[in-house]
């Protein structure tokens, strides 16, 4: 991988992350349009990049889980599902970066996901043990490229009626287990032995640039808003990648 490569990889990345738009499909649409690879493990190195801005525009809500053991099973118990599934999935999930019509699909889901997003209105509770499993399960759902990850939690939140802050920053913080769950899983893998050095630095540091920008974006205008443009723009993409598939 050339380093100009990596760091549009790391652009989108960071763009990505944080809108309802799946940042892990845009990676693998990305990487086959400038004719490198998009490893799981690439992958995930750009999701560590994108922790360091939830980690310091949430940093109230994240400390919070070390002063209050309670609020910290909620993200535990949120982490299970996706975990198993991904455990579980890990090799169709591999396969599925380069394969054009399943992007197309998970990209399609998730403009559905969007537009019933927009139609689901938000309550005024807060997270439970309960409503976090159910979140849990929706992540695991988007553990496929393509298939957002932060659209998915957030319409199961608004689902069980949790109300949009507390249903944004949840969501974010719920992303940071699982992400160092597949740190571990992939250290233990050897996959980052694969890495090269230079190019994985500059997309790191570019995914973490984009992505303090968008998850400024994201916490300071409204979902509702936001979404109608992002609806559009993810069915102009899915029927996209099904005329070039």
């Amino acid at each position: 991988m050339k380093i100009y490569q990596a760091i549009i990889l790391g652009i989108v990345q960071g763009f990505t992350e944080f809108f309802p738009i799946s940042s892990s499909g845009h990676l693998a649409v990305t990487a086959l349009i400038l004719g490198t690879s998009d490893s799981l493990v690439f992958s995930i190195l750009m999701h560590i990049a994108t922790l360091i801005p939830i980690l310091t525009l949430f940093k109230k809500e994240f400390l919070e889980c070390f002063k209050n053991l309670k609020k910290a099973w909620l993200f535990i118990i949120a982490t299970i599902p996706a975990g198993i599934t991904g455990l579980l999935f890990s090799s169709a999930v591999s396969n599925a970066f380069s394969n054009i019509n399943f992007l197309a699909v998970t990209f399609f889901i998730s403009a559905i996901i969007v537009f019933l997003s927009n139609k689901v209105s938000g309550g005024n509770k807060l997270p439970t043990r309960k409503s976090a499993f159910f979140t849990g399960a929706f992540q695991a759902f988007a553990i496929f490229p393509g298939v957002s990850r932060s659209g998915t939690v957030l319409l199961g939140l608004k689902l069980l009626k949790i109300d949009e802050d507390n249903a944004k920053s949840f969501a974010f913080i719920m992303s940071v287990p699982i992400i160092l769950a597949s740190l571990f899983l992939s250290v233990i893998d050897g996959g980052f032995s694969t890495i090269e050095f230079l190019p994985a630095i500059f997309g790191f540091i570019s995914a973490t640039v984009s992505g303090f920008i968008a998850l400024i974006v994201m916490k300071t205008l409204p979902l509702k808003k936001l979404n109608r443009y992002f609806f559009v723009y993810l069915l102009v993409l899915s029927a996209t990648l099904f005329i070039c598939a």
